[in-house]
C-alpha cells in the first residue's frame, strides 16, 4: 500500500511540529540538532504533514558536479556511487550528501546539480538510495529507511518522515535488512494501469514497495508503508522460489531480477497485485468477475532473452507510459569490444539494444556462462488429509509461491491435480519468517483446471463427486486457508491437512486470540466476498 493510504490516514488530522533551528548549510548538525530532527521525523505521517526542514536546495560546487555522474541511465542505490531517476529528477550521493538535478528530455539538457538539505536528523549520513516516480527513499549508515513524497517535482517539493508500518503507516518505522544482497523501490502512484488476467488494463490504488533480496539471493521479502516491517511478506523468486537472485530492479510495480550466470526475469507484483488488499480493491477468478475488478491469477516471472555478452548485477526498470507494457529494461555490461554501457529493450521486446555510456562499471560483473545457475532445492511443505471417501495432498505448500498443487485421491487410487491459488491477507501483527506455530491467513482459491473438466467422464465416481459436491461443480472456488508449520486449514471447506496426515487438533487458543487480535482482521472481515475472502475466527471449523 502507499501513497494514496497515505492521504486518506491523514484526512482531518491537525498537528503543530516545533523544531530547533536547522544547521547551516554544508555545517556538520550538533548533536541536539541531529536528536530534534529526528524527534520530528518520528511524529511526521508518511507524506501528509510538510517537514519543516524539507524543500531547499544549494547550487553544488564545481569540486561536487566534476565528482556527480554526467548521465544516469542506471539506477544504482548502492556501492561507492549511488545513483538513481525518475521521470523528472536524477538524483545521486557523494559524501553522505544527496544531490539532485533535473532529468535530460529530449533536446532540453539535464539542469545543474544542486545539494539537498536534508533533516539534520541524517544528514551527511546517507549511504543508499532509490527513486520511483513520486517515491525517493534513502538509507542512513545505521540501515534507517526515510522516505519522502513528490520526488517527481525536485528538491524543493520534498518532504520526510520515519514512519513506517502498523498501524496504516504510523509505524516506528523500517530498517533495511543486514543481509540485504540488493534492493530496489517501486510506486505505482497516479494513473497506471496493470494487465490482469483477462489482459485487459486495470488500476490498482497506488503502492510504494521496497524490495529486498536476502539471504544470499534465496528470498526475496517487500515492505509496504501499511504492512509489518519484520521481512514476514515475500514475493516468490523466479523458477517457483528456485532460482538465486543476484540482483533485483522495479518501477511501476514491474520487477526484474537477474541470477548469477545473467538470467533475466521480469513480472508485476506488489500487495495490490498479489490480490490480498481487500480493503481498497475488489479481486474475482474466471469469468465470474465483475467488470470493475481485477481478475487473477497475475503472469508469474517471465523469462526474458539472454544478451550473451558480459553483464553485472546492476540493472534497472525505466517507466515510458502509464500502461504496464510501458517499460525500458536496462542491464550494464561491456559489448563485444570491451566498451562500457547498457543493454536495452521494451518488456515485451525480443532484441536488446546497445547503449555505450563509457566510464566504469556501477555492478559487480558476473561470470558469462553457457548454461544457467542452478537451481535450488525448492522450500515447501507436504500437508495430507481426508476429505470424506478422499485424500487431499498439497505437497508443494509454499510462503510466497504460488500456486501450488491439491491432490484429490480416490479410493481406487486414481488421482487428480487441482490448483490452489494463495496470496497473504492483510495483516498488521509483526511474525517470523516461514511457517511456525503462528497462523498465517491466505486468500485462496481452488481452480478446477480446464483439462481435469474435459476427463470427468473419464474419472472415478469418488473424484466426480468431489467436484460436484464440495466444489459444486464450478471451475473456481474460494478457500480461505490458514496455514502453520503443523496444520493447513482449509477454513470455508473444513479441511485440515497435516504434513503426516493424522487429524489435526482443533484451533488453539492461542491462534484464535492471534487472529482476533491482529488490526488486520477487522478488513478481513468487512470487505470479504463469497468469491474473494481470506481466514477469519468467524468462520472457522
Amino acid at each position: 500500500m502507499g501513497s494514496r493510504r497515505s492521504a486518506a490516514a491523514a484526512a482531518g488530522i491537525g498537528v503543530a511540529l516545533a523544531l530547533g533551528p536547522a544547521a547551516p548549510a554544508g555545517a556538520a548538525p550538533t548533536a541536539g540538532q541531529r536528536q530534534d530532527s529526528c524527534d520530528v521525523l518520528r511524529a511526521t505521517p508518511q507524506m501528509a504533514w510538510r517537514n519543516p526542514e524539507s524543500g531547499r536546495s544549494v547550487p553544488a560546487t564545481p569540486a561536487e558536479v566534476a565528482r556527480l555522474p554526467e548521465r544516469v541511465l542506471l539506477r544504482v542505490p548502492r556501492g561507492p556511487a549511488p545513483q538513481a531517476f525518475n521521470r523528472g529528477h536524477d538524483y545521486a550521493l557523494l559524501d553522505g550528501d544527496l544531490f539532485a538535478r533535473s532529468r535530460r528530455r529530449g533536446s532540453t539538457p539535464a539542469g545543474a546539480w544542486r545539494r539537498v538539505v536534508v533533516p539534520a536528523c541524517f544528514a551527511g549520513r546517507i549511504r543508499e538510495l532509490d527513486t520511483d516516480r513520486d517515491w525517493l527513499v534513502v538509507v542512513a549508515a545505521d540501515r534507517r529507511v526515510f522516505a519522502t513524497s513528490h520526488a517527481d517535482r525536485g528538491p524543493s517539493a520534498l518532504d520526510w518522515t520515519m514512519r513506517w508500518g502498523p498501524i496504516l503507516g504510523f509505524g516506528e518505522g523500517v530498517l533495511l535488512p543486514r543481509d540485504t544482497a540488493a534492493w530496489s523501490l517501486s510506486s505505482t502512484a497516479g494513473t497506471y494501469r496493470f494487465r490482469d488476467a483477462s489482459g485487459g488494463l486495470r488500476r490498482t490504488a497506488g503502492a510504494g514497495t521496497l524490495y529486498e533480496v536476502r539471504e544470499g539471493g534465496r528470498r526475496i521479502t517487500y515492505d509496504d508503508p501499511w504492512l509489518p516491517t519484520d521481512g514476514s511478506y515475500e514475493l516468490c523468486a523466479p523458477e517457483q522460489g528456485r532460482a538465486r537472485v543476484a540482483g533485483i530492479a522495479a518501477a511501476g510495480a514491474t520487477v526484474m531480477a537477474i541470477g548469477p550466470h545473467g538470467e533475466l526475469w521480469t513480472r508485476s507484483y506488489d500487495f495490490d497485485l498479489s490480490g490480498a488488499n481487500t480493503l481498497l480493491l475488489q479481486y474475482g477468478y474466471g469469468s465470474r468477475t465483475p467488470w470493475t475488478a481485477i481478475r487473477l491469477p497475475l503472469p508469474g516471472w517471465r523469462r526474458q532473452p539472454a544478451i550473451g555478452r558480459p553483464v553485472t548485477d546492476a540493472i534497472t526498470v525505466a517507466i515510458t507510459g502509464t500502461d504496464e507494457p510501458q517499460r525500458l529494461l536496462r542491464v550494464e555490461g561491456r559489448d563485444a569490444r570491451g566498451r562500457v554501457g547498457v543493454w536495452q529493450k521494451a518488456l515485451d521486446g525480443e532484441r536488446w539494444r546497445w547503449v555505450r555510456t563509457g566510464g566504469r562499471l556501477h555492478g559487480r560483473p558476473l561470470p558469462q556462462a553457457a548454461a544457467d545457475a542452478p537451481l535450488g532445492a525448492p522450500d515447501v511443505r507436504s500437508y495430507r488429509g481426508a476429505a470424506g471417501a478422499v485424500r487431499l495432498e498439497v505437497p508443494d505448500m509454499s510462503v510466497a509461491c504460488s500456486p501450488a498443487t491439491l491432490r484429490v485421491r480416490a479410493p481406487s487410487g486414481q488421482a487428480i491435480d487441482l490448483r490452489l491459488h494463495l496470496a497473504e491477507a492483510i495483516r498488521q501483527a509483526t511474525r517470523g519468517p516461514g511457517l511456525d506455530a503462528t497462523p498465517r491467513g491466505y486468500v485462496g482459491e481452488i481452480e478446477v483446471p480446464v483439462a481435469v473438466s474435459d476427463r470427468r467422464g473419464a474419472l472415478d465416481p469418488a473424484l466426480r463427486a468431489f467436484l460436484d459436491g464440495p466444489l459444486g461443480g464450478r471451475r473456481w472456488n474460494a478457500a480461505p486457508v490458514l496455514a502453520t508449520s503443523g496444520v493447513l486449514r482449509f477454513t470455508r471447506q473444513c479441511w485440515a491437512l497435516t504434513p503426516d496426515g493424522r487429524p489435526a487438533p482443533p484451533l488453539d487458543l492461542a491462534g484464535l486470540v492471534h487472529e482476533l487480535t491482529d488490526l488486520g482482521m477487522p478488513v478481513n472481515v468487512l470487505f470479504a466476498t463469497e468469491q474473494h475472502a481470506a481466514p477469519t475466527p468467524l468462520r472457522t471449523c
